[in-house]
């Protein structure tokens, strides 16, 4: 009876950190691909560095590429978008450009994107 006692804790120890497990994997399947947009850093006479991350991609295609969108207009219209392309290899790690001719007082707006498999994200 001692031996039975003393081992129950340690198979629902076993059993529990096998569903915590399972859990974390299915967890990791469904949040998908991210695209960060990061704090820009300002910099002297109108010039910015903008910066973005991406993760999450379990299948990357021939067509990838990532960078940065920048517009005057809150929409990201075609006429007042502009697209940085930064390059074409997956990679986590945190990218950025350095951008100029911003006008002091003026609004822009930006945000990360990429492409992979003709799908656009931000």
């Amino acid at each position: 009876m001692r031996r039975t006692i003393s081992f129950l804790p340690l198979v629902a120890l076993v059993v529990l950190g096998t569903l915590s497990c399972d859990n974390e994997k299915e967890e990791v399947k469904e949040s998908g691909p991210k695209v960060s947009t990061l704090d820009p850093e300002k910099g002297t006479f109108g010039v910015v560095t903008l910066s973005g991350s991406i993760s999450g991609f379990e299948v990357v295609s021939y067509d990838f590429v990532y960078g940065m969108e920048y517009s005057t207009d809150e929409s990201f219209s075609d006429e007042n978008s502009t697209f940085r392309k930064v390059g074409t290899k997956y990679t986590e790690q945190p990218y950025s450009i350095t951008a100029s001719g911003f006008q002091h007082g003026k609004k822009y707006y930006y945000r990360a994107y990429c492409v992979n498999q003709s799908q656009l994200y931000y």
